[in-house]
């Protein structure tokens, strides 16, 4: 028993002399100095040698001869006293505007745009939507009359929007899911009322039957409200305006090397 004491106390004592050093070594590196005068380990400022006094001496004297060169980058080297006499703001400017990494907010020149960034900034498809939407013979609120004319016959009682936007290669479509009916914005000044009826009510019944495709069934309830002769002659006059649009967009873009797509049938 006495042999485990003997050695519980060394050990309790050698973490206490570890946790000592700990908190000696915290305190240097604070900043603080060692107060205790009754310790043991406590010991007086050591005086400074005669060998550090000489190399203190030589740095300060090393310092008055040669001053410290400033903290300049190899980046900056290139700028001229003129724009170190100035701001900060002036020369990062300068820095930035040769290297084009960041954009400065307190410059007051131009800023370089990007390569085909006038499409972004001014987007010309919605001044030509615009320009159609008031060149169209028809409103939208006269469209939404139309609209729910043709669902009245249809007997439809369910919610349906009508959207104008531009389409490359289809007059009008519909979305089942969404309820929506769109109709290509490009083509609506060209169009005739009776058109827009044909391309509206030719949409409802897709939606009628709930499917998008050309069967007989859709074509019985598309010819029981207008003639198969008829239906055709509209047919016709939107395919070939949908043509002429197509193939004057087709033209400005010469240097694509693709095809023109193929447009669908209403």
């Amino acid at each position: 028993m006495d042999h485990k004491k003997h050695r519980h106390h060394t050990l309790h004592q050698n973490t206490l002399r570890i946790h000592r050093r700990k908190n000696k070594i915290r305190r240097k590196n604070r900043g603080q100095t060692h107060n205790r005068k009754n310790s043991r380990n406590h010991k007086p400022p050591n005086k400074p040698t005669i060998r550090k006094q000489k190399r203190t001496n030589l740095q300060t004297n090393r310092t008055q001869k040669n001053p410290p060169r400033s903290n300049k980058s190899r980046k900056n080297r290139h700028i001229s006293r003129k724009h170190t006499q100035n701001s900060p703001n002036e020369r990062s400017i300068q820095r930035n505007e040769k290297r084009k990494e960041r954009h400065n907010k307190t410059s007051t020149r131009t800023k370089k745009l990007r390569r085909n960034s006038h499409q972004r900034i001014h987007n010309r498809r919605n001044r030509k939507s615009q320009k159609n939407r008031r060149n169209c013979c028809l409103n939208k609120e006269q469209l939404k009359e139309i609209l729910n004319e043709i669902k009245q016959d249809l007997e439809i009682s369910e919610k349906i929007k009508i959207e104008l936007k531009p389409m490359k290669t289809k007059a009008a479509s519909i979305s089942l899911k969404r309820s929506v009916i769109r109709i290509n914005n490009s083509i609506l000044p060209r169009l005739d009322k009776d058109c827009i009826k044909y391309l509206i009510l030719h949409e409802l019944v897709h939606y009628k039957l709930k499917s998008k495709y050309h069967n007989s069934d859709f074509y019985k309830q598309l010819h029981q409200k207008v003639n198969e002769v008829e239906a055709k002659e509209l047919e016709r006059k939107i395919l070939t305006i949908l043509l002429e649009h197509k193939c004057y967009h087709y033209n400005l873009q010469e240097h694509s090397p693709r095809a023109p797509p193929r447009i669908q049938r209403t």
